[in-house]
């Protein structure tokens, strides 16, 4: 173990505080459109990932790269 087990594990600390970032323009109540899912309303966010109520799909979490915010 020894000298490896050190930069492996500030390596996967890195790794999770850039997953929790998330974006600044998103937004419990936004409207978001999906390419697959379509329109829906953002109803959780967590870090990155987002708790979206699609109108045609259903409750769905997806990470926030995948959606566009649209204009209400």
């Amino acid at each position: 173990m020894g000298r490896n087990s050190g930069p492996l594990i500030e390596a996967r600390a890195s790794a999770v505080s850039v997953g929790l970032k998330g974006r600044s323009d998103v937004s419990v109540g936004a409207r978001v459109f999906h390419s697959k899912f379509g329109n829906g309303t953002i109803t959780a966010i967590e870090g990155n990932k987002l708790e979206i109520d699609f109108e045609h799909a259903g409750h769905k979490r997806v990470l926030d790269s995948f959606i566009e915010v649209v204009a209400s």
